[in-house]
């Protein structure tokens, strides 16, 4: 185990920064030398869990070992321990909450962390397959090997951990071996692919560098507990502090929760390679670390469903996202309509590899055959899409306010109560104070929130286009298939170079005819993947332009990380292409507020654009206007508010007395709502407005009559939900108020 002399300020991180920093099979420290005097400790400290299916073995001494092979290793009797059990006891408790049956929680008591230094020592992490084949010599196992391969390309089957193999790894470049010291494969008894005759030796590459193998992404899994209670029937506090408009509708209230509690743990982890051909490893893991995160502050969004649908009409024009929403639906993420959060990440990056290897541009067709249907399920993987990409904004846009990051400050995208909703929340228990302070300064928070969700800095910027959402030259692609052409034919003999210029010739006509059928590109991760399977090693250096050159051109991907949008921050996991935010959903978001700023022509009546307005309303709703009639919807949502303890407030002209509909009106409207309503005459009334909850205005030239309602549609021209501006109708209508008199109705 780890010594922890000269760690312990490391040690004491707290929240989702100790899970990122401490991330299994991630080096957390590396060592080198020693002071004056002293003995040299180079040494890698490294948190390793077995993987679910996985065996894992713990020897003391690296020098015992490093000679032996494998199935000597595991079949003789060596010092070693089971390293799961050699946690267990002295570092790990079981976490007292119920997550779901899928999970086993542990809470760390102290990091399970390894110390790898030259002596020592060493771990083997095996697949439970790989071990019964290498240990029992049943012939069965060799093909439930094949099998294996077969159904989950991505699954390493080895790791081997020791201070050599983590200063001078070897791997296989299929991905079957993870990382090993070793000069020659230590599978290659069991290895499908020489079993098959397809590997001599020759796919077990070079050494590099752990950290030049593979970025090692964390895979954290958030549950939100007891969201409605705290401590029994204790109410948590939950403060409602402005809605965020779409045009004339209300597309998400806003919220400040306090004492809100989660855990967060390891669902698995990801191994990105920058060497090998698999396009990623990923590791899920039968018992796992997690912690409590007790009693912080949270910013909640919880999105207007009909709104959502508005804005998923409009994109469903859009390729780009009709393409991210067939991916998306491979993971099944919202199979149930529910969205559980609980997807097949490898399934849409296998669907859209396999495709694009099929050599058919034709199989694309079947991807988005039947993706513009709006049944329940395909709109919930738009509405998913809308608000994954508003989460990234607000988070990237509070992250740069407050000189956070992800370790401080992190989200949680949520379906829960047949609502759509943001948790943004501070990682730490008790909080940090920053987004309670946010809160207080609403207006701050507002514009913070409004510019990120329709950041109009986009629009109108070619160069941001074309880099983010761009398209592809025609004559670049015929220069470069002619480039390829030449070298095909002029390659004097060497038959691999002329295949690999073939074969990189018919990849481009693949990716530009995809392009040209469906408007859609696949993303340079992809691309760069499929490219280093393609070319050979020994050619790598002689096309190391012309890959570059191929990824640079089919860069168009809709939410490039080069656009500022996030990668390891993703509440998600790591940046998955169907998972990544959406450019177009930005850019779309910014043209309607820039287009609403300024009013629009309504196709509707002004009755349909206000009732959702007037529903939101919880404690006041104050109307100013001229006259007033009676309208029975409306007379349905005032008797609701009064039922749930709110109050309404009408201020009418001094016109309204001699009014024959206005007294009828109001006469109808106390015996209905009582004491809930109180009317006063106003001899100074200019303007007419509706005031909801001190949250929104909507402010305009008609009255709350039934003619105002259904015939002055063209009159609707401004609805605001600025604090600050908000907070200023309610001083002047408070004002007004104060100087009117009782309207007596006779």
């Amino acid at each position: 185990m780890l010594d922890r002399s000269g760690y312990e300020r490391g040690y004491e991180r707290r929240g989702l920064e100790a899970l990122y920093t401490f991330t299994p099979f991630k080096i957390v420290y590396k060592q080198h030398g020693g002071g004056a005097g002293e003995e040299p400790s180079d040494a890698y400290t490294l948190v390793i869990l077995p993987p679910t299916r996985f065996k894992a073995f713990y020897y003391k001494d690296f020098g015992d070992v490093c000679r032996k092979n494998l199935i000597d290793l595991l079949k003789r009797e060596y010092p070693k321990k089971n390293v799961w059990g050699f946690w267990f006891r002295s570092t790990l408790r079981k976490l007292p909450i119920s997550v779901d049956n899928r999970y086993n929680v542990y809470e760390y008591v102290d990091w399970p962390a390894f110390q790898f230094k030259k002596d020592g020592p060493y771990v083997v992490v095996l697949h439970s397959i790989l071990y019964r084949a290498l240990t029992e010599d049943i012939p069965i196992e060799y093909r439930r090997l094949r099998n294996l391969f077969n159904k989950h390309s991505g699954l390493f089957l080895l790791a081997e951990y020791s201070y050599e193999s983590l200063a001078h790894p070897r791997f296989c470049l299929r991905g079957l071996v993870l990382i090993s010291h070793r000069d020659s494969c230590p599978i290659k008894y069991v290895c499908p692919f020489a079993i098959w005759g397809r590997c001599s030796g020759n796919l077990y590459s070079i050494r590099e560098t752990y950290s030049g193998l593979y970025k090692v992404i964390p895979q954290i899994k958030v549950k939100l507990l007891d969201l409605e209670t705290v401590e029994g029937d204790r109410k948590r506090s939950r403060v409602r502090l402005f809605v965020i408009p779409f045009g004339f509708h209300p597309l998400a209230y806003v919220y400040f929760v306090d004492e809100l509690s989660l855990l967060a743990f390891y669902e698995g982890v990801v191994f990105q390679p920058k060497k090998c051909w698999i396009p990623y490893h990923f590791a899920s893991f039968r018992y796992t670390l997690g912690i409590r995160i007790l009693n912080t502050d949270a910013i909640v969004l919880e999105f207007e469903t009909s709104t959502l649908d508005k804005i998923v009409n409009d994109l469903m024009e859009h390729k780009w996202v009709v393409y991210k929403k067939v991916l998306l639906s491979e993971s099944k993420l919202c199979d149930d309509s529910k969205c559980d959060m609980k997807p097949d990440y490898l399934a849409p990056w296998k669907r859209l590899y396999s495709t694009i290897q099929s050599n058919n541009a034709e199989t694309f067709d079947t991807l988005v055959r039947d993706s513009k249907s709006l049944d329940e399920a395909n709109k919930q993987y738009y509405r998913f899409i809308v608000v994954h990409t508003i989460a990234h904004n607000i988070i990237s846009s509070l992250w740069s306010e407050l000189g956070l990051d992800q370790d401080y400050l992190s989200y949680r995208v949520l379906y829960d109560g047949g609502k759509w909703k943001i948790y943004l929340y501070e990682t730490v228990s008790g909080g940090l104070g920053y987004l309670k302070y946010l809160a207080m300064q609403k207006s701050r928070l507002y514009e913070i929130i409004v510019k990120s969700i329709y950041n109009e800095s986009l629009i109108g910027s070619r160069i941001v286009e074309e880099y983010c959402r761009g398209g592809i030259d025609d004559r670049d692609v015929a220069e470069l298939k002619r480039f390829l052409e030449n070298v095909a034919k002029y390659a004097q003999g060497d038959r691999e170079l002329a295949d690999t210029a073939n074969e990189l010739s018919r990849f481009i006509s693949l990716l530009y005819e995809v392009y040209r059928r469906h408007g859609v590109t696949i993303h340079p991760y992809t691309i760069r993947y499929i490219l280093q399977t393609l070319v050979p090693g020994r050619l790598r250096e002689t096309f190391g332009n012309t890959m570059d050159r191929i990824v640079s051109m089919f860069s168009a991907f809709d939410g490039n990380i080069g656009c500022g949008f996030i990668e390891d921050g993703c509440s998600l996991g790591p940046f998955l292409e169907p998972l990544s935010i959406s450019y177009t959903v930005v850019e779309y978001l910014a043209k309607q507020h820039s287009r609403a700023g300024e009013g629009l022509s309504l196709g509707t009546s002004v009755r349909d654009i206000i009732l959702p307005w007037l529903k939101m309303a919880r404690t006041k709703l104050r109307i100013i206007t001229s006259n007033i009639s009676i309208d029975n919807n409306i007379i349905g949502i005032l008797s609701e508010l009064c039922r749930n303890g709110g109050s309404v407030f009408v201020m009418l002209s001094k016109n309204a007395v001699d009014d024959e509909v206005s007294r009828t009106a109001v006469n109808e409207l106390r015996n209905s709502l009582g004491g809930c309503i109180k009317v006063r005459i106003s001899e100074n009334l200019r303007a007419k407005a509706i005031i909801i909850d001190d949250m929104a205005v909507i402010e305009d030239p008609f009255d709350f009559a039934k003619s105002g309602l259904v015939f002055n549609i063209e009159n609707l021209s401004k609805i605001i939900t600025d604090p600050a501006k908000v907070g200023e109708y309610v001083r002047k209508f408070n004002e007004l108020w104060n100087s009117s008199k009782e309207y007596d109705v006779m």
